[in-house]
């Protein structure tokens, strides 16, 4: 595709191997031949786009390194119609800040409230200098579109500069629910210039919340009589409120200073327009230390670690009998667990325990297994099948090299290395059925297995090189002892779904393509996870239209590939689907961990039921794996078994 670029209409040829993100809005393409460079090309470049980028170009703002502008307009081959922009390409392994509200992440990735509140105080700086220019503020101030982060430096880079609300000419058309202040509910942002700084304030303190807390001010938590995050938001009634019950999921109270918690407050509570005290954030981060024994980081100003205090009440239910449920401890470490991986009927776990990883296995009936690995390595991914941990070190590489190391004996023996691709504009991709290996090769999805000391592979199917992910099924999960893999490819901005299913001896293979439902106009991919089944795999997306969040759940016969089920639900509507991660699947239901206990809706009905005695061991948040006739439940530092008494 023959593109122009700025004044001199330069031309630029795109093609489908240089795109590196997609949105509702609009593609993001690598330059072809400066790889400090992005095009964004719109979906839809209509004349309101166009004007508003001349007034950007017209302003010559002179803003922070971080925040990353649009730099030359990018014409359609007419050389008349303004499709995008060039602007500064950023490095591969950045993160929306909703991980940061992910409890799994940040434990695999030691991001710590030190960690974060310095990520806040930076974005709180580049927020204000923003502000300096009369008129203009960000509007839709969101956990996706507007900022990313380096979860190894800590840096915050702003995005997406090109639908902040530029004047009263020019206004941002829309706001994420979640984040949007209560007097703009109800109006239609695309008619009316409605947003001014102290909206961006709110949704910043919003934001802050969550990053610190790891839930929602007003959607964690329950009230008796105000029940949505909507009406509690418009009555200031945030989780601290001593009429709402707080959150089992979130950071103890005491994680904030008082002073802190009195200030995010005044802003939720709309009672304060004034810029928020970037002076008190600086201060707070000044307070943190770590306690020596939950590694918890809370103020220096408390007497004791609410941490530790808080851990104590949850071993105390734990062993507690509780009519109804069993329940057991299979790993509790001093440390955190970084991965998990059911390996047939193994269940194998990595820990950080001071600053070295650890290998646990447990079969159903056998002891726990401990090994001593290796110094910890921050931000790497992992895979097991045969005995064999496939370790990659830098997931953001170029081309990342799988490092094959041999753990069955008493000191971890490396073997062999391979290589995979990146998913473009993302990570490394590679994963594990338990018996086989499945990576990335050139155009190629490979399943290899371990021969002598060699990765020996075979092609599952042809693939579009870097714009491929993959999904793939234990063999325990499924009923009949195949290999099934889920492959996802980037085409432009569309998602092709395909599944490949392998016979008993993953051998041979045959692909099927998948007819998911296509998203709705103005309506963009956020997140997605894959659940396998015995004989249906469960995709469940996240997905935003017009601000609003839904959950697509599509259930897949595995056999034929064909939809049994397709259905989008309203995030606000279902509070179980605020986190599409982690969920457990059966054939017929989803399980849920909430703060009420495992609650197991029924696909056909969507009817929820609660797990009888699981309330006093499951909180919201922790992950949930099907075993056997019971639960695996996965927190930061514990996995309990639960199943229900005879």
């Amino acid at each position: 595709m023959r593109y122009l670029l700025g004044k001199n209409k330069t031309p630029i040829d795109l093609e489908q191997d240089d795109v590196i993100g997609s949105g509702g809005e609009a593609i993001v393409f690598a330059h072809p031949t400066q790889p400090d460079k992005a095009f964004k090309v719109y979906h839809d470049p209509t004349l309101s786009r166009s004007h508003k980028l001349e007034s950007f170009f017209q302003q010559n703002l002179q803003l922070p390194a971080n925040i990353i502008v649009p730099e030359e307009p990018l014409f359609a081959a007419n050389g008349r119609t303004v499709v995008g922009f060039m602007m500064r390409r950023l490095p591969g392994n950045f993160i929306p800040l909703a991980l940061l509200m992910r409890a799994d992440f940040c434990n695999q990735n030691a991001i710590s409230t030190k960690i974060k509140i310095n990520i806040c105080i930076s974005l709180l700086k580049g927020l204000l200098a923003i502000h300096r220019y009369p008129g203009i503020c960000v509007g839709d101030l969101n956990d996706q579109n507007e900022i990313i982060i380096d979860p190894r430096t800590g840096e915050v880079y702003w995005i997406d500069v090109d639908s902040w609300h530029l004047s009263d000419k020019f206004p941002c058309v829309v706001g994420t629910e979640d984040y949007l202040s209560p007097d703009l509910y109800g109006k239609d942002l695309s008619r009316q210039a409605y947003f001014k700084p102290k909206h961006d304030y709110y949704s910043f303190s919003t934001l802050l919340f969550r990053i610190l807390m790891m839930t929602h001010p007003f959607g964690g938590g329950v009230h008796k009589q105000f029940l949505s995050l909507f009406d509690r938001a418009t009555h200031g009634l945030t989780v601290l409120d001593p009429a709402v019950r707080y959150p089992k999921k979130a950071k103890p109270r005491e994680v904030l200073t008082d002073e802190l918690s009195e200030i995010i407050q005044r802003y939720l509570k709309r009672q304060c327009d004034d810029p928020f005290p970037l002076a008190e954030l600086e201060k707070y981060a000044g307070l943190l230390i770590e306690c020596s024994h939950c590694h918890l980081d809370y103020p220096a100003t408390r007497d004791n670690c609410p941490g530790c205090a808080a851990k104590t009440v949850a071993k105390a239910k734990l062993t507690a009998k509780i009519s109804g449920c069993i329940c057991d401890i299979i790993l509790e470490t001093p440390g955190r667990i970084i991965w998990h991986q059911l390996s047939g009927k193994d269940l194998c776990v990595l820990t950080d325990e001071d600053d070295l990883t650890v290998f646990y296995r447990k079969s159903p009936n056998g002891q726990l297994e401990r090994k001593e690995l290796f110094k910890t390595l921050t931000g790497a991914r992992y895979a097991f099948f045969d005995n064999v941990l496939t370790v990659c070190v830098d997931p953001s590489a170029e081309n990342p090299e799988l490092l094959l190391i041999d753990i069955s004996g008493n000191r971890p023996q490396g073997i062999s290395k391979s290589s995979t691709n990146c998913y473009s504009g993302g990570t490394a991709v590679f994963a594990s059925s338990g018996r086989r290996l499945y990576r990335l090769s050139g155009n190629s999805l490979m399943s290899g297995e371990l021969f002598g000391k060699s990765l020996s592979d075979r092609q599952v199917m042809e693939t579009i090189g870097r714009q491929t992910k993959i999904f793939v099924a234990d063999n325990h999960e499924l009923t009949d002892n195949h290999e099934v893999v889920l492959v996802v490819q980037r085409i432009l901005g569309d998602l092709h779904w395909f599944m490949a299913v392998g016979d008993t001896e993953g051998k041979n293979f045959k692909r099927l393509q998948l007819s998911i439902a296509e998203l709705d106009d103005q309506e963009s991919i956020i997140d997605a996870s894959v659940r396998f089944g015995g004989k249906t795999i469960l995709i469940l997306r996240h997905t935003r239209e017009h601000g609003v969040n839904f959950v697509r759940l599509d259930q897949i016969n595995i056999f034929d590939g064909k939809v049994s089920q397709s259905k989008k639900i309203k995030v606000s509507e279902a509070k179980q689907f605020e986190e599409i991660h982690g969920k457990g699947f059966t054939d017929e239901a989803i399980l849920h961990a909430t703060d009420d206990g495992v609650k197991l809706q029924n696909l056909a009905d969507n009817n929820l039921l609660t797990l009888p005695g699981t309330d006093n061991y499951i909180s919201g948040g922790e992950r949930l794996l099907r075993y056997g006739n019971g639960i695996i439940a996965i927190s930061g530092d514990k996995i309990i078994s639960l199943r229900p008494e005879k």
